[in-house]
């Protein structure tokens, strides 16, 4: 990506501008210029960056979306080191706007990881506060490095010699209690695994939440969570993402039970689709896959005969998780064909690692069990005590 190469088909524009601050640290002998997607990537007196307490200044009025920036510092182009940017000789820094203000320009604000209840301070949430970068030799279209949000069992700093599983969550901004803005709430997470490990209902492990494209507000979920070769999913950007730069990371720097037995991965919708297709294609890495109402709409209509090509992939090493609400449509029949295809291999094959669970509404007053996170949060305990053999 050159510099002078605009991305605003990307952006999402709409009325609601917000003042934005840029900081250059350069210490510049002439002057420092902004240039970016907003300007055409040209040296204009408004965007003239004017140096106070100790560094180059200058504040924008930006809608939202996300923007492809960089100083030009005495003629020649800088990278803000302090924001993520995109792979390529080029390296434009990235802006991200917002109009939560959690998601104000980079996402690195701590306060959405305050603590909205007691706990001590040395336990629970924290902020993997690097931006992973992507390796070279990763085609990166539309996959941008990302905070991840780790959550760690009470046991973590007291017992310093034990080491944990691990459960990668997909749509990982969803999973915590201070998701309130979303549609449907947050699933609360945090506070269920509190009261699950206290009472000895699921065995500790650690928790890794990996964000998706749209809370970086590029809206790319679609293209990170589906492939374009469910059965070449070693080439999909994110998916080398996951296995080549998050899972290291996290073994590298936390006490994980690293191998195949005690890694777990869950999803949601599309988020359950891509940890569905992630066990049958990496049973090597994750023992067990949790798939909450996976969409497998998205395979049906891509491809007609994936459902029985799927079958056949399904093997001993699988095990899986689905399972559906009785108001999802059309999708809930997908959902219980693909786990009678593949209750069927079982059955050929002597295995018996699939759990379908089917949530219907036990109250005749209430509106049927949807699509949504409200009622997900509700049943992913079935799911954990499925892959956690509890």
């Amino acid at each position: 990506m050159e510099a002078s190469e605009s991305r605003n088909e990307w952006s999402f524009k709409d009325e609601f501008w917000f003042p934005v601050q840029f900081i250059c640290e350069s210490y510049a002998k002439k002057e420092v210029f902004l240039h970016g997607d907003f300007n055409g990537w040209k040296s204009t007196e408004k965007h003239r960056m004017q140096f106070k307490d100790g560094c180059y200044r200058l504040v924008l009025l930006l809608s939202e979306g996300y923007y492809h920036y960089k100083f030009f510092v005495d003629g020649i182009y800088e990278r803000d080191e302090a924001n993520p940017h995109v792979s390529g000789p080029f390296g434009n820094s990235i802006m991200f706007v917002h109009m939560d203000p959690n998601v104000y320009g980079m996402r690195n604000n701590i306060g959405i990881l305050e603590r909205s209840y007691g706990r001590p301070d040395w336990c629970g949430r924290e902020l993997i506060s690097e931006w992973f970068p992507l390796p070279s030799d990763i085609a990166s279209f539309g996959i941008l490095q990302r905070p991840l949000f780790v959550y760690l069992p009470y046991s973590y700093y007291s017992t310093p010699s034990k080491r944990y599983p691990v459960l990668y969550a997909l749509d990982g901004q969803n999973l915590f209690s201070t998701n309130d803005g979303l549609p449907f709430g947050g699933w609360y997470l945090d506070q269920k695994l509190d009261d699950w490990w206290s009472n000895e209902v699921l065995p500790e492990f650690i928790l890794v939440a990996i964000p998706n494209s749209d809370y970086l507000c590029i809206g790319n979920r679609q293209r990170e969570y589906t492939a374009r070769d469910f059965f070449a999913l070693e080439d999909e950007p994110f998916v080398q993402y996951l296995l080549q730069v998050i899972k290291p990371k996290i073994d590298d720097n936390y006490r994980t039970l690293s191998d195949s037995s005690h890694t777990y991965i869950l999803g949601a919708s599309l988020g359950g689709l891509l940890a569905f297709l992630l066990q049958l294609s990496f049973p090597d890495t994750f023992s067990c896959a949790v798939c909450i109402s996976p969409a497998f709409w998205f395979i049906d209509s891509k491809n007609e005969s994936a459902f029985t090509a799927f079958k056949k992939k399904h093997h001993s090493k699988c095990k899986l998780y689905i399972d559906s609400g009785d108001g999802e449509g059309d999708n809930k029949e997908l959902i219980r064909e693909m786990s009678e295809l593949f209750k069927e291999s079982e059955k050929e094959n002597g295995i018996q690692n699939l759990m379908y669970y089917y949530d219907q509404c036990k109250d005749k007053v209430s509106l049927n069990v949807t699509h949504a996170e409200n009622v997900w949060r509700d049943r992913i305990i079935v799911g954990l005590k499925f892959a956690f053999q509890v």
